[in-house]
């Protein structure tokens, strides 16, 4: 390899033993490097073979390779639903977009996606799930899947059609906006139901 060529040492720009031919440039991604492994404690960012950086605008970017992070994730252990938790409202650019079990997803169906990846494998796609939200219920099913947050301590377990929302919060949402009024909805309970359970809200 040229590296090791004893005249070239002496001009090669080696960083942390790799290569730049731009030594500025080089330094900034190997100090980008460093900030993102000290932020990242155990999980699937330390740069997964395969990740690899690109600079926009200016900006050192850490891009992250899909694949290795869904293989790290299938050999985690599966989450399974927990007993209570969060959900957030899809957003209006979702709508009609095909979801992970093949249909198109609709804001006025009874639907929600599954976080984050890890319960991916404990939780079959279309698993229906009755939620109660401050005595309101409403039964859902899972046909889609969301990557989450990188927030390990997050508690946010679904993401949810603006029907479903307005179910359980009793306020009528509209769009985005009316969305971001309602924030995280907060389930007291999560259960699993039958799969021939009716859809929608439960009527006391």
């Amino acid at each position: 390899m040229i590296r090791d060529h004893p005249v070239c040492e002496q001009f090669v720009p080696l960083i942390n033993d790799r290569f730049y031919m731009n030594p500025v440039y080089g330094r900034a991604v190997e100090a980008a490097r460093a900030a993102e492994d000290a932020s990242q404690h155990g999980g699937p960012n330390q740069q997964d073979e395969g990740d690899h950086w690109v600079t926009i605008d200016g900006r050192h970017v850490l891009i992250l390779d899909t694949q290795a992070e869904l293989k790290y994730h299938r050999h985690a252990k599966a989450q399974p639903l927990p007993a209570s938790g969060q959900a957030s409202i899809y957003a209006d650019s979702f709508d009609g977009r095909k979801t992970a079990n093949g249909e198109a997803f609709r804001q006025g169906g009874y639907t929600a996606a599954l976080l984050p990846r890890s319960r991916w494998q404990a939780v079959p796609l279309g698993t229906r799930v009755e939620l109660t939200h401050e005595g309101k219920q409403v039964v859902v099913e899972i046909n889609d899947r969301g990557a989450g947050d990188r927030n390990p301590q997050s508690t946010r377990t679904l993401d949810l059609s603006r029907a479903a929302a307005s179910a359980l919060t009793g306020q009528d949402i509209h769009d985005d906006l009316d969305a971001k009024k309602v924030g995280l909805i907060k389930l007291d309970k999560i259960r699993v139901v039958p799969a021939d359970t009716p859809l929608g809200p439960v009527r006391p």
